[in-house]
């Protein structure tokens, strides 16, 4: 294409289903609406330095695209009028997308239904999200939002279908309209950095939220000083959704932190002074869990007279996997959490303890070692197992199964699923032949659980 072109017109490569590349002219300066339409097998495109006007539909149905990054000249990403349609509409490989500070727009329906987008930012310039403009990005876990303005629509997911965990709206929003946040049900934490309660259009604002993650971890940070703005602002989120409104969050730098209470209200670089029968643990920023302040865990743990509760669904641990032994003959040991992002349990873990009542394995899980929790809990119905993964982990033995099996040595005690993964479990060997038809341990639907019904007993 000749350098000297500086604008290509509307269609003018539309439908074009077997460009796999293209090099446009480094004096580009503008891109008219449906310019790449259905392009259904361009993977890449790299958008010149002097580009500035980037038209409507330019990319819809570029199901191939994985990557985008916008120049810096370019301040608005235009809209469309049409439903199901968008710059970037049912780009469904579309993974990462990079948006240039100075951006003030991002128009109705600009990224609609990019199911696999998992990274964008969203420069702080940026006054307006548009209707749908984040409509249905299903792969999304986290996004900080710090725009003025977040229109209906704007982060809709598809029922059943979220991932976004994490929400920030940053300290410039003052509006989020009506229906946005629909069915991000597992939304446990958001964040709001502005000091007054943004308006909120309407309880559907956020309908269906968190409805999917345990009543124990949905919360709402604030600034240390908006307590009165938010309760009256977000009183439905306490009452309808189960949220709790937490003031000060952002008084945590990245680290290790500990505390006695759930609540987040005293949250401490060391727990060698707790007395009490709790231990939380959270992880902020890029701080990590380390392997010798679990050691550490597990000593205290040990040298207590009293039961314990160790919590660490908040935390990231430095590596992927427990290590063999790990609590082990821990007496003690009451209630266990492991850290958010443990994919291997190694062997027995948690087994002979005597007096466990409940140990909570995260979404993350892959493999359980063999004598997990072997003959470690309490032996009454109390007991709870709780696995988070929804495709079941794998069992491991160590070629004895009838004694090694994790869970093993139990009488019907609840292993509690994810309703839609217990065909997953009751097709895994061991789960089914060693656990299930042995009358070990019984699936039960995760919502069923009465969250910390064991602990009447800890005294």
């Amino acid at each position: 294409m000749p350098e000297s072109v500086t604008e290509l017109g509307k269609q003018a490569f539309y439908n074009c289903t077997s460009l796999l590349d293209i090099t446009l002219p480094s004096g580009l300066e503008a891109l008219q609406d449906y310019t790449f339409n259905n392009c259904s097998s361009l993977k890449q495109i790299q958008l010149p330095a002097q580009l500035k006007v980037m038209g409507s539909n330019l990319f819809k149905k570029c199901s191939a695209l994985e990557e985008i990054e916008i120049p810096a000249g370019v301040t608005k990403l235009s809209g469309s009028g049409a439903m199901n349609s968008g710059m970037f509409g049912y780009c469904e490989a579309l993974k990462k997308v990079v948006l240039p500070e100075g951006l003030e727009e991002i128009g109705d329906q600009v990224f609609y239904s990019c199911y696999a987008l998992e990274e964008i930012n969203i420069p702080s310039t940026v006054k307006r999200i548009g209707k749908h403009a984040l409509y249905d990005l299903r792969s999304l876990k986290s996004i900080y939002l710090d725009t003025e303005i977040i229109d209906d629509y704007c982060m809709w997911v598809s029922s059943g279908s979220s991932k976004l965990t994490e929400l920030t709206f940053g300290p410039r929003v003052h509006t989020i309209g009506r229906n946005a946040l629909l069915n991000a049900n597992v939304l446990a934490t958001i964040t709001f950095e502005s000091e007054n309660c943004p308006s909120i259009d309407s309880p559907t604002t956020f309908g269906e939220v968190g409805v999917k993650v345990e009543a124990s971890s949905r919360k709402i940070f604030i600034p240390e000083s908006s307590y009165d703005s938010y309760s009256k602002g977000l009183s439905f989120m306490v009452d309808q959704l189960g949220y709790t409104i937490i003031a000060g969050k952002g008084s945590l730098k990245d680290g290790v932190y500990f505390s006695e209470t759930s609540e987040d209200s005293d949250w401490k670089e060391s727990y060698t002074d707790f007395k009490g029968h709790y231990i939380y643990v959270k992880t902020v920023g890029n701080a990590v869990l380390t392997a010798s302040q679990l050691k550490g865990l597990e000593t205290k743990i040990n040298n207590s007279s009293k039961k314990m509760v160790l919590d660490m669904s908040e935390a990231t641990f430095e590596s992927t996997s427990i290590e063999d032994n790990l609590f082990n003959s821990s007496a003690k040991l009451f209630e266990i959490s492991f850290p958010k992002n443990i994919e291997v349990i190694g062997e027995n873990v948690c087994s002979y303890t005597g007096e466990l009542r409940a140990a909570i394995l995260g979404s993350q899980v892959k493999e359980i070692g063999a004598y997990f929790c072997a003959k470690g809990f309490a032996g009454d119905n109390r007991v709870a197992f709780v696995c988070k993964a929804k495709t079941a982990p794998t069992f491991k033995d160590d070629g004895y199964p009838d004694f090694s099996v994790p869970f093993g040595g139990g009488e019907k005690l609840p292993l509690y699923v994810p309703q839609e993964a217990i065909p997953s479990y009751k097709a895994e060997r061991n789960c089914a032949e060693y656990l299930i038809a042995r009358g070990a341990i019984v699936l039960t639907p995760l919502n069923q659980l009465k969250e910390y019904q064991w602990r009447a007993a800890l005294k």
